[in-house]
């Protein structure tokens, strides 16, 4: 049995919370294929399998906050090869092909909409790069319009969805700045028209002499010495 445990985070952070499982107990994984998400103050990471086998076991629910070294989940090792020593023969043509797919990683959210909705990613064609499935291809399926009324938020709806660690994060920093920032405007009156009577006299002659309009800047500058 492999321990899956939590890996370096980053400098100075120290727990995360479980996003997403991209595996079951009992899902067959390879090496450096996805098993979790994690998601920190700073960052999201995604956890790899670091064997060639099955998820035994998960030690932590979506949602559930975990620290460094913590157990996330334990793989068995070797397990996919006797599974394929047990297969009967008129499956394995039907295994060989799921590996196939398996090859190419789909997206995270198509994966989470396919898992929800029970289809199968053998029926769809992907759209992304080595046929990847994306997310449009899952929403765009032929002849699934209540699947698309589902995944498409009507007009006057309202859903509340948990934030994440990092959407806590910078809305907690943006309340703080909004707080601790002077935000305000001051106005200072004066009485100008002493300073427009000579302008209206002498901008002509100051025009003719130096080339350029008498404006009101020199004023501003020669009160503030």
């Amino acid at each position: 049995m492999i321990e899956l445990k939590v890996p370096t985070l980053g400098e100075s952070v120290t727990e995360a919370t479980v996003g997403t499982w991209f595996k079951r107990v009992g899902d067959n994984v390879a090496v450096d294929e996805m098993i979790c998400e994690l998601e920190t103050d700073k960052v999201t990471i995604e956890v790899p399998s670091t064997i060639n086998g099955v998820v035994s076991k998960i030690m932590v629910k979506e949602g559930e906050t975990v620290e460094l070294d913590a157990i996330l989940a334990v793989l068995e090792e070797g397990a996919v090869a006797i599974e394929k020593n047990e297969m009967p023969k008129n499956k394995t043509a039907e295994k060989n092909m799921a590996e196939g797919t398996k090859s190419v990683k789909n997206a995270p959210s198509a994966e989470k909409i396919m898992k929800e909705k029970n289809i199968d990613p053998r029926s769809l064609e992907g759209s992304g790069r080595e046929g990847r499935i994306m997310k449009e291809d899952v929403i765009s399926l032929p002849n699934n319009q209540n699947l698309k009324e589902s995944l498409t938020p009507s007009m006057g709806s309202e859903e509340k969805v948990k934030m994440t660690r990092l959407r806590q994060t910078i809305a907690r920093r943006l309340k703080e700045s909004q707080n601790t920032a002077a935000m305000l405007t001051t106005y200072n009156e004066a009485d100008m028209t002493a300073i427009l009577k000579i302008r209206s006299e002498f901008k002509d002659q100051f025009f003719s002499k130096h080339g350029v309009k008498l404006g009101f800047m020199s004023f501003f500058c020669k009160s503030l010495l």
